[in-house]
């Protein structure tokens, strides 16, 4: 948020030219807790990119008498934020404070419509109230004490020494070589971060998917041979010690489960589509 300076008394030509604060405002939410922790960090600095933005949650979680072990961060920073830099630069969090920034959310600036916008608000209605009894915002302290009497908000200032950052060296990876596009093909946020890979899925075989409709279907005309997803299991089992079917092919009780509730759900949509069609043929007989 950019903060210009005001005046009660103010004409047109004063209002341009201006460089004003900027302020970026952070709402920590805790699942632990309902409240909801404000935390307002003003500078003369008005580069607002992914250097202050990083600058302002350091501040936050060196501050936090109780340091999370993961993290969502939802933002509706504009492009120029520069929200891939900022991603990488919070990768690091993981090996500085042992934090893991398990997901992110980006929503389109100014229009996310989420608590930010509504603390933005009282923040605009407080600066004009007091701009409004003669008292004038002509430095970042002005910001402060309008700031601060909103219930739950921490405010300071915030300096960020950019003229500090090192340059990094980018190691260029050679294309034409396929064991460097083999070797870096795959990268992790956080170090020695592994990657999940995915299990072949067993799928139900033909011979017991039918057994399966026609438990269920029986179940449906009768309901005292319903079964639940374990008698299901079993009653395949059994079949399996008669050598009906293989022991080897019956599914897991969970892929059971899934089944029974994918079935379910399409033998309903039939149902109601044969019914639908029986409908429209007495209609027009």
């Amino acid at each position: 948020m950019r903060i210009f300076l005001q005046t009660s008394r103010e004409t047109k030509s004063e209002f341009f030219g201006k460089c004003g604060w900027t302020l970026h405002s952070v709402l920590v939410y805790q699942k632990i807790k309902l409240n909801i922790e404000m935390f307002d960090h003003w500078s003369d600095d008005t580069k607002q990119d992914a250097w202050f933005t990083a600058s302002s949650l350091h501040a936050i979680i060196e501050n936090l008498e109780h340091k999370p072990k993961w993290i969502t961060i939802i933002s509706d920073n504009g492009p120029h934020y520069h929200n891939t830099q900022l991603m990488i630069i919070l990768s690091y969090w993981y090996d500085w404070y042992n934090i893991e920034v398990r997901r992110w959310i980006f929503l389109e600036a100014g229009e996310a419509k989420i608590s930010i916008d509504f603390y933005y608000a009282q923040i605009s209605q407080a600066i004009k109230c007091y701009v409004k009894f003669e008292c004038n915002i002509t430095d970042g302290k002005d910001i402060q004490k309008v700031i601060q009497n909103i219930s739950g908000t921490c405010i300071l200032q915030l300096t960020p020494d950019q003229k500090s950052v090192s340059s990094v060296d980018l190691n260029l990876v050679d294309l034409t070589n396929k064991e460097n596009i083999q070797r870096n093909i795959m990268w992790a946020l956080k170090e020695k971060q592994t990657t999940n890979q995915r299990k072949m899925v067993k799928r139900i075989k033909p011979e017991i998917k039918v057994l399966m409709e026609i438990i269920f279907l029986n179940g449906n005309i009768d309901k005292r041979k319903k079964m639940i997803t374990q008698e299901m299991y079993d009653n395949l089992t059994e079949r399996a010690l008669q050598g009906e079917i293989e022991e080897s092919d019956i599914s897991k009780v969970v892929t059971i489960q899934n089944w029974i509730a994918n079935y379910t759900r399409t033998f309903k949509a039939s149902a109601s589509l044969r019914a639908l069609e029986e409908a429209e043929t007495l209609r027009n007989t």
